[in-house]
């Protein structure tokens, strides 16, 4: 893993509670869309997102859930630096 490609911590959270979503190599809109799309089901059980939700993109690195305050964003950590200090629970209970 320490000589792999480099992979972007990418996390859910509320401001006050954060989970782990994945990891990703792509710095960027696809690859926090493909990291929730893979554990969409447990995203939307964790925040209580309704059928009415609107997913909006403040900016290329965050996509704002549009209701509870939720969001999913890049943490600005590594794969290596999350599991070498402290990694955030994971979505998937």
């Amino acid at each position: 893993m320490r000589n792999g490609k480099t992979r972007y911590e990418i996390a859910l959270t509320n401001g006050v509670t954060r989970y782990l979503v994945g990891y990703t190599p792509r710095k960027g809109r696809p690859g926090l869309l493909e990291c929730v799309q893979r554990v969409g089901a447990d995203v939307i059980r964790v925040t209580g997102l309704s059928e009415r939700a609107i997913a909006t993109w403040p900016d290329t690195r965050t996509m704002d859930l549009g209701e509870n305050g939720w969001r999913v964003t890049f943490t600005g950590r590594t794969q290596i630096e999350a599991q070498d200090s402290r990694e955030l629970p994971f979505v998937r209970a």
